[in-house]
C-alpha cells in the first residue's frame, strides 16, 4: 500500500473505532473515511433543513427572553450568552447591538442611569 492510501485507512480505522455502540450500526457499512464522516456529520450536525429550523427556535427563544425576578444578571446574562453561543454554531450571526439591547431591556430599573451614562459615553456592555 502506498503512503496516501495508508493514511486514508488509518483514519477510517480510527473512526469506526471512536463511534460508540449506538453510532457503530449507522457507519458499519460505509467504506471511506469521507463517508464515515460525512455520516457522522449528519447524525451529529443535522441537515440544512434541521440547522434552519433549530435557529429558528433558537431566534424565537431569544427574542422571548425575559428575566426572572429571582434570576441574577450574570445568570440572566450567561443564558442570553450560551443562547447566542448556539446559535453561532448553526451559522447564525448576530450583531452586538441585539444581544446587547435583549440585556439592557432586562435589567430592573434601579440600574437605569448606569445605562444612560454607558449609553452617553458609548461604553458597551461587555464592561459591565
Amino acid at each position: 500500500m502506498n503512503e496516501e492510501s495508508m493514511k486514508k485507512f488509518k483514519a477510517f480505522s480510527f473512526l469506526h473505532s471512536a463511534g460508540s455502540d449506538t453510532l457503530f450500526p449507522r457507519i458499519v457499512y460505509v467504506s471511506t473515511a469521507k463517508e464515515t464522516r460525512d455520516t457522522l456529520k449528519e447524525e451529529f450536525q443535522g441537515s440544512d433543513r434541521t440547522k434552519a429550523i433549530h435557529i429558528l427556535y433558537l431566534r424565537r427563544d431569544f427574542a422571548n427572553q425575559r428575566k426572572k425576578e429571582s434570576e441574577s444578571i450574570k445568570d440572566f446574562v450567561s443564558k442570553i450568552m450560551k443562547m447566542v453561543n448556539q446559535m453561532m454554531i448553526y451559522g447564525e450571526i448576530l450583531k452586538d447591538k441585539g444581544v446587547e439591547e435583549i440585556i439592557l431591556i432586562n435589567l430592573p430599573e434601579k440600574f437605569d442611569s448606569k445605562i444612560t451614562t454607558m449609553k452617553n459615553q458609548e461604553i458597551y456592555l461587555c464592561l459591565l
